[in-house]
């Protein structure tokens, strides 16, 4: 656990640096760094300076949080814009999104399909790589089940997202100074790593409720095409007999079930646990948007804790959705928290 918050002293830094490997420093950086696993592009933000920083074109940015003489890398970003604001003292916004949409704005220009039986990690790391994107990918053996294809057009983040689904993996996620993918898991199942309560500066800013039972369900079936020939077709069902509030014994013995899922898993565990992970995240009815002094471990996908004796029915086991910081001293983070019923 980091201090608290009267043994902390912040300072924050930026620098840029571009192709050439010239560098330049982002004079007095302030603004806000954003991260949330349903934006486009998970990691972006704004960084504003009093002295003009040239435009940026092609240069990586990489802010820094000091936190009592450690220095903490809060990513790697592309300049979207550089806007100057004239006013009784002249500044320039920096627009940022993390790597992938280098991914994201690279295009097919013809057809692309690879065979069955491709590697699918290699295939993923060769196309980024051509990119001069580095990721670290989590350990996976799998390869292609049956051919897989996309038309002119498809952009390379689609391509690499919907490959990492077929062996199990999460999407491109911008993890620190590299993008990542993890492999997919059941929330049940994941180690807690934080604990945020009134010791360490949380407060409870808001708070949603899925009001709607019905909408939450409690059963999945998942498929996977077969190639009509020699690759037969694959199917896995999630269903919550007594595992969770909305199980079917909880309902009276009721099912409640969303439509199928198609999918390009690579096996049958992949696609088993693709369903599972589904269907997890569909029961999370509650949300919860916190600020707390900011801890390296609270990130996007992390588990943990949320004790309030303010609040004691938002009380539980969380998911970090998104969160998100000033540059400014040591602010409080915001964090928005999903819950693991």
């Amino acid at each position: 656990m980091l201090p608290t918050s009267d043994r902390r002293h912040v300072t924050w830094r930026c620098h840029a640096v571009y192709p050439t490997g010239r560098v330049v420093e982002i004079a007095g950086p302030r603004g806000t760094l954003d991260w949330g696993e349903d934006s486009a592009s998970v990691a972006g933000g704004r960084v504003s300076t009093t002295v003009d920083p040239g435009d940026l074109i092609g240069a990586r940015l990489y802010p820094v949080k000091v936190l009592n003489g450690t220095a903490y890398q809060m990513g790697e970003y592309a300049a979207t814009a550089v806007t100057p604001r004239y006013g009784i003292s002249p500044s320039w916004q920096i627009d940022l999104i993390d790597l992938s949409v280098i991914a994201a704005r690279t295009r097919l220009q013809s057809p692309l399909s690879l065979p069955r039986g491709s590697h699918i990690v290699s295939a993923v790391r060769r196309r980024l790589g051509a990119l001069g994107l580095d990721i670290a990918i989590a350990d996976a053996s799998e390869t292609l089940r049956v051919p897989i294809a996309w038309d002119v057009g498809a952009d390379e983040l689609t391509v690499a997202n919907d490959l990492l689904s077929a062996a199990g993996l999460g999407p491109v996620r911008a993890n620190g100074m590299r993008l990542a993918s993890e492999r997919r898991r059941d929330p049940g199942s994941m180690a807690d790593v934080w604990r945020l309560d009134e010791a360490n500066g949380v407060q409870v800013v808001d708070y949603t409720v899925d009001s709607d039972h019905l909408a939450i369900p409690n059963r999945v079936v998942g498929v996977a095409a077969g190639d009509g020939d020699t690759v037969p077709p694959l199917r896995a069902v999630a269903a919550d007999e007594r595992s969770s509030r909305w199980s079917w014994a909880a309902r009276g013995g009721a099912w409640v079930d969303a439509e199928p899922i198609r999918s390009d898993a690579a096996s049958q565990a992949v696609l088993e646990a693709e369903v599972w992970a589904w269907l997890r995240r569909r029961q999370s009815s509650m949300r919860v948007t916190v600020e707390h002094l900011w801890d390296p471990d609270i990130r996007i996908g992390t588990a943990g804790w949320l004790t309030s004796e303010k609040w004691p029915l938002l009380s539980g086991r969380y998911i970090v959705a998104g969160t998100s910081i000033d540059m400014e001293y040591d602010a409080l983070a915001s964090s928005s928290l999903r819950r693991v019923d």
